[in-house]
């Protein structure tokens, strides 16, 4: 009875080894190829910095977007993050004083697949 025991302890404890071994290289793979799997299909890791594929995509336009801006704004900086487009306006260079107290500073959001601005952020 005593050396079926010991032979059932030893045999787990060799499990417990070979699993934590298992585990260990499990993360050192992971750490190194974030898209490993040790069973099943591989997953396509993320691009750099978190971004999906639809991200990192050159989004499309349909047409011509009319974006609305009023007289003496202009754009001054374009993003793309999760499929749409922000576009941040602000006074121009060479408007007058007057015009820069408008409501030039704000945020428009565009749809790429609908070819339209799907909203606005103001100050």
């Amino acid at each position: 009875m005593q050396a079926i025991l010991k032979t059932l302890v030893i045999g787990m404890g060799v499990l417990i080894v070979l699993g934590l071994g298992l585990l260990v290289y499990g993360f050192y793979k992971t750490s190194h190829d974030p898209g490993w799997r040790l069973f099943g299909p591989r997953e396509t890791p993320p691009a750099a910095g978190g971004a999906s594929r639809q991200q990192t995509e050159a989004p499309i336009l349909a047409g011509d977007v009319a974006l609305g801006l009023p007289p003496g704004c202009a754009v001054t900086d374009l993003r793309l993050a999760g499929g749409l487009i922000y576009v941040l306006t602000g006074p121009r260079r060479d408007s007058a004083p007057a015009a820069q107290e408008t409501a030039c500073g704000q945020v428009l959001v565009i749809d790429p697949a609908a070819g339209r601005v799907t909203g606005r952020l103001l100050p």
